[in-house]
């Protein structure tokens, strides 16, 4: 017989339909929140692509057989092959023969130690020769407590390596251009001095202490122009040059002529070459000749007698004495302006042989001759002319001083 149904009271009906809406509830804010995870998931997935397949260093991931799991395009690109045809295969064939045992020391201590490790080594690109990378990896341990899997990233190292090499190219090139420097301020009489961008001075040689009285120490981190009591040029990016007045450390006042040129680098002057070379002896011999000379032009103008400077060779006229006007009867400016005036004055019986007086006194033989000479108006005088070559030190005729009576 079949059971009689059994009727649902109205209170249980609302009841049941109640638990239905609650569960159809429930199930809409399930799927809700498996509509969320799938979004973070997929923002996740786009991040780890970002992360790891778009970054620009190599990243790859190996297991314990040092199988490759994965590889991003970076990794794909250093070791020319396409990152697919990476996974399986090793690392070790895209390394330099001689690597292979470093790189399998490498991997072992990976999963021994769980720490992060490193180690430099050769990479053989195709068609190419070795470059130097860098190898950084971790094996992190899963949730399990196991190291399934280890992280590596590989650094090019081929653009620091070339870097390196330019650094030492230009490292060497610093010591020689320093060594020079250095043997240069060490075997010049000059003073030589470095100086800072601001004017202090960083470095001096031994004739620049000599002349001065002073220490190393001294000297060394003092403004340059405390020197001649700032008498200096001011510094430039330009070579200068000028006449200063060092006092040394007995008070005692050095003239010297100082040249200051800067030590250009990429970015403008860093630090500046100064020489300088100690004039004073120089100056107090052109003092003297100076004087000298205002003597003789003195002494010359007072006497009765005709003195004349001619240069030699070339036969110009440096000087002409007022009373050599006199007896000539022509101006100074007439004689300066024609070299050859006072031989057109001789007479003309007299120029043979006072030119061959002279062809023998520019040989060595003494001058002393008599001749006429034809004044204005034909007026005839009779001049008695004694001359003298003048030497320089090295022997050599500079000049021929006359006395014309």
């Amino acid at each position: 017989m079949n059971a009689p149904k059994k009727h649902l009271q109205e209170d249980e009906v609302e009841a049941l339909m109640h638990e239905l809406e609650l569960h159809k509830l429930e199930l809409h804010v399930q799927h809700a929140q498996l509509q969320r995870t799938e979004i973070e998931l997929g923002e996740a997935r786009d991040r780890y692509f970002d992360l790891f397949d778009l970054a620009p260093i190599a990243y790859l991931t190996v297991d314990r057989s040092a199988l490759i799991v994965e590889a991003n395009f970076a990794a794909a690109t250093l070791l020319g092959c396409l990152s697919a045809p990476l996974i399986g295969k090793r690392l070790a064939p895209f390394m330099v023969a001689a690597a292979a045992e470093d790189l399998a020391i490498f991997h072992d201590s990976l999963f021994q130690s769980g720490a992060s490790k490193s180690c430099q080594l050769m990479l053989q690109q195709r068609g190419a020769q070795p470059i130097p990378v860098r190898l950084l990896g971790i094996a992190p341990a899963n949730r399990a407590g196991q190291q399934v899997h280890a992280s590596i990233a590989i650094v090019d190292l081929s653009a620091i390596s070339r870097a390196q090499e330019q650094l030492a190219v230009q490292k060497a090139q610093i010591r020689r251009t320093e060594d020079r420097l250095a043997s240069f301020m060490a075997a010049t009489n000059d003073c030589v001095l470095i100086l800072s961008s601001e004017g202090l001075i960083t470095s001096v040689n031994p004739p620049t202490l000599a002349l001065l009285g002073f220490s190393e120490e001294r000297v060394i981190g003092r403004h340059i122009d405390t020197l001649d009591h700032g008498t200096t040029p001011r510094i430039t990016d330009e070579v200068t040059s000028s006449e200063v007045v060092w006092h040394d450390h007995s008070g005692f006042a050095h003239t010297v002529h100082l040249s200051i040129s800067p030590i250009q680098s990429a970015d403008g002057p860093v630090e500046f070459l100064c020489t300088a070379q100690d004039i004073t002896e120089h100056k107090e011999a052109e003092e003297r000749l100076r004087q000298s000379e205002r003597l003789l032009r003195q002494m010359a103008e007072t006497i009765e007698d005709g003195f004349y400077i001619r240069e030699f060779p070339g036969g110009n006229l440096s000087y002409v004495s007022p009373a050599y006007e006199q007896i000539f009867g022509r101006s100074r400016e007439d004689f300066y302006s024609d070299p050859d005036l006072s031989m057109a004055l001789v007479h003309p019986d007299d120029v043979s042989g006072l030119t061959s007086a002279y062809e023998c006194f520019v040989k060595g033989d003494p001058c002393d001759e008599q001749y006429r000479i034809l004044r204005s108006a034909g007026e005839v005088r009779w001049i008695r002319e004694r001359a003298f070559l003048v030497e320089e030190d090295a022997g050599k005729v500079e000049r021929i001083v006359g006395i014309a009576q």
